[in-house]
């Protein structure tokens, strides 16, 4: 499992993205399941979750695996 954070300049954590490469039985192969984007509500709006997901997605190719669900 990995927990990918998002912190401000301050080093205050604001939000978090876990995921965990799993084995897709019916097609399979690996992917990277995304189970949670988390944001704060005074930090929603920012382009956070973006970037979070943008980092999720880079994680999945780091690993080698092309899907995120």
């Amino acid at each position: 499992m990995r927990c990918l954070v998002a912190e401000l300049p301050d080093g205050e954590v604001v939000g978090y993205a876990s995921c965990a490469p799993e084995l897709s039985t019916w097609q399979g192969r690996e992917y990277l399941h995304m189970d949670c984007l988390f944001l704060w509500a005074d930090s929603r709006g920012s382009g956070l979750g973006a970037l979070l997901m943008e980092a999720v997605v880079a994680e999945a190719r780091a690993l080698g695996l092309d899907e995120v669900q």
